[in-house]
């Protein structure tokens, strides 16, 4: 294959025509080290999508719970042109940043450090490259030959990595996929077994730490599926003052549970590297306890665990 110098890709890829497309979109992300000598464990998160021109998207994040929820998005053609999408690790990723149709704009500046070279992925042809990327640093990045697709984006270390699988071509996608009415009947479901959840708990004791460290937890609950026991829990810390000296607890904490050998919950911000998340089982349970601020001690997380209502007792 012939492989285009950078600035030739990226001149070309702002403007070049993107068939209809369907695929998979991986991230996995190191989530931040807490400095109290526990592992900070890894973010995974999987999403499937397709596309069609001029700009419409849909995309389901894969839950054990199935796409419901707020886990089903469609987008309509951005009215003024594509919207600017930087490479910033906030992990507001997207299947719609690695393609490039109608504007690279995540690898606008881009210096390449290294390549090209001829790299084969996934049965595609596609040229590796080194580069150093605005707001985002050094990436390697594997173009693909034939569309303006990025198919890795990965930093050097590998603690961040993005990537496009599973991809096809179908010629065309029908109109009824990008219906918008799908994902406010998905948004309606979740809010309704979210009614379901609160309603099912109001008259019973939520299954809370009898140990916290800093003030008492004023819970409530977020998310919940009366058929598979999900519950997951605002603790409520932000909505209480803290005083002199008693801030040496999280300020913001959640905490989920899902039937032992489920995947972990990863909704809103147990999906977020930034926040430390810690996990146990209780032999029935998979815990799950997102902190925001100072992480917990392992010796208050050893006494919170400990704390927990035994299992079938909440």
């Amino acid at each position: 294959m012939v492989v285009p110098s950078w600035e030739a890709w990226w001149r070309t890829a702002a403007t070049r025509p993107l068939p209809a497309m369907t695929g998979t979109y991986r991230v996995r992300r190191q989530r931040r080290d807490p400095g109290n000598g526990m592992t900070p464990g890894r973010v995974g998160v999987v999403e499937t999508f397709a596309y069609r021109p001029p700009g419409w998207w849909r995309g389901a994040r894969r839950d054990a719970l199935g796409a419901a929820g707020e886990a089903l998005w469609v987008a309509a053609p951005a009215e003024g042109g594509s919207p600017v999408r930087g490479f910033s690790w906030d992990f507001a990723g997207s299947p719609r940043r690695l393609v490039a149709a109608g504007g690279a704009v995540p690898f606008a500046g881009a210096v390449p450090r290294g390549g090209p070279r001829p790299h084969a992925r996934a049965g595609r042809e596609a040229a590796e490259w080194l580069l150093e990327v605005p707001h985002a640093g050094r990436l390697r990045v594997v173009l693909d030959a034939e569309h303006p697709l990025v198919l890795l984006a990965e930093t050097p270390d590998g603690e961040y990595r993005e990537e496009l699988t599973d991809l096809a071509f179908p010629g065309s996608l029908p109109d009824e996929l990008f219906d918008p009415g799908h994902a406010q009947a998905a948004r309606a479901a979740w809010a309704e077994r979210l009614a379901a959840a609160r309603s099912a708990w109001r008259q019973r004791p939520l299954p809370l730490p009898g140990h916290w460290p800093g003030p008492r937890p004023a819970p409530r609950v977020i998310d919940g599926d009366l058929a598979s026991g999900l519950l997951v829990l605002d603790l409520g810390l932000d909505a209480v003052t803290l005083g002199p000296g008693r801030a040496r607890g999280p300020v913001a904490a959640r905490l989920a549970r899902r039937r032992r050998g489920e995947p972990p919950y990863l909704g809103g911000i147990f999906a977020d590297p930034k926040v430390f998340v810690h996990t146990w089982s209780d032999g029935v349970w998979q815990w799950s306890l997102a902190t925001e601020g100072p992480a917990l001690s392992p010796e208050d997380l050893s006494a919170v665990i400990a704390s927990m209502p035994a299992p079938g007792t909440a």
